[in-house]
């Protein structure tokens, strides 16, 4: 606190340093450190230090016990996996904070992460992170011991307890007086966990928002997103029923510039993947019901993550074309719509696919020379293209996802042109 132990960087540039401040010297020397959020920080911890003088002097042991455990992604092909968002007990919340959701301290509760455990705490930050840290001081123990997180790996902090109330959020934020925590405990341990992942920090404006649904960069946050929600190896040995809930919310979506839609369904994905029930904290209403009616879109739609992760590639694919950003949930609609119309046709699609099977075995009969076998492929797949294109050319109602009778912009979001004589399309048969 006195800043007497301060980071060094050993001449090694600021690129090589993997531990993040973990002094008060910039609370301290701050212009305004006396005013504002930042004193209101300070007050947080001068309570703290008050508190545990308290319950030294009144005969208190301090024996409850605060553990730290860095973690790593279990490998997962994600491209495989059969779960459904139907899968994941999902509850959706308007107001209020994380860490109010439960108060009896069994749920995780998320912390949406600095790479550099507890960011700006003890700096000039002030937002979700640094205000978690501030009212639960124990927390910030993690910046001594935990180097910058790797883009597989969570923190997972449990026992923490909380010594403050508060009002307000970044330059608003005001300390309100001491808080008595309820949170349940066992073994000399409080069982709050706050898990603790890093988003990628995207900038601002319509490429930034874009570039976030490239595969790269959704594949990232998902192995991000399972780092925080992988079940513990205690929690393995008992029913999935008896695992607690992760209170999360509206990760990387402030100052880091996150989509609020996307980062939403990772996160759903993420949860379906680790088989952990989630309690949304949207902080406001009509953001809680417009999630609310994606979850609902996701669910109809009845798409595993794997075929999950094939529609976001469309959907960038489509954005990138169009240089906009869509409606996510009429975009899951439309696929719910189109799969449903390709599997209604799946019996003619199965006609002409037999068609071409007769042609190419009587090709062969009749003594072929070599290469009529790919002369019969691309005769299946112009019947093909001609079948998608009578589709693609049905009337349509408008929608948000382009105008109506638009085939092009149809023929983006199923993923493929039906002019394109190297289009491989699905045939089921």
């Amino acid at each position: 606190f006195l800043c007497t132990f301060q980071r060094q960087d050993f001449g090694l540039g600021r690129d090589c340093v993997l531990i993040g401040r973990f002094d008060f010297l910039r609370l301290l020397s701050s212009p305004d450190f006396l005013r504002g959020a930042n004193a209101n920080k300070l007050r947080c911890f001068l309570d703290y230090f008050k508190t545990i003088v308290a319950r030294k002097k009144s005969g208190d042991k301090l024996s409850n016990e605060v553990w730290f455990e860095r973690r790593s992604a279990p490998d997962i092909k994600w491209d495989e996996l059969s779960a459904t968002f139907a899968d994941v007990n999902f509850s959706m919340r308007a107001e209020g904070t994380i860490e109010d959701a439960d108060l009896t301290g069994t749920a995780w509760q998320a912390d949406f992460a600095n790479a550099y455990i507890g960011g700006g705490v003890l700096g000039r930050g002030c937002v979700q992170e640094e205000i978690r840290f501030a009212i639960s001081p124990e927390l910030c123990v993690s910046k001594l011991l935990m180097e910058r997180m790797r883009d597989d790996e969570a923190i997972l902090i449990g026992g923490s307890e909380r010594f403050c109330n508060y009002k307000g959020y970044a330059s608003g934020f005001t300390f309100d007086g001491g808080h008595a925590d309820e949170s349940a405990v066992e073994g000399g341990c409080r069982l709050t966990t706050v898990t603790c992942f890093d988003a990628m920090h995207f900038g601002p404006g319509l490429g930034s928002q874009i570039k976030q649904f490239h595969p790269s960069a959704i594949r990232r946050e998902l192995t991000k997103a399972l780092a925080a929600f992988q079940p513990t190896a205690e929690m393995e040995r008992k029913p999935r029923s008896e695992w607690p809930a992760v209170v999360t919310g509206n990760w990387g979506c402030g100052a880091f510039g996150g989509v609020v839609e996307l980062k939403f369904v990772i996160q759903l994905m993420a949860a379906a993947a680790t088989g952990r029930a989630i309690v949304y904290m949207a902080l406001d209403t009509r953001l809680a019901e417009r999630l609310q009616d994606l979850h609902s879109a996701l669910v109809d739609r009845g798409a595993t993550i794997a075929e999950t992760l094939q529609d976001l590639r469309t959907l960038f694919q489509l954005q990138h074309s169009k240089g906009e950003l869509l409606d996510m949930t009429q975009f899951f609609r439309d696929c719910a719509a189109n799969a449903e119309t390709l599997e209604r046709g799946g019996e003619e699609h199965a006609v002409v696919g037999r068609s071409a099977q007769r042609e190419g075995n009587r090709l062969a009969g009749d003594g072929g020379k070599e290469g009529d076998g790919n002369v019969c492929s691309r005769a299946a797949a112009a019947c093909l293209r001609t079948l998608a294109s009578a589709w693609l050319a049905r009337p349509k109602a408008k929608n948000k996802m382009g105008a109506a009778g638009d085939a092009g912009s149809e023929e983006a979001a199923m993923g493929f042109s039906a002019s394109d004589p190297s289009v491989e399309l699905y045939v089921p048969v």
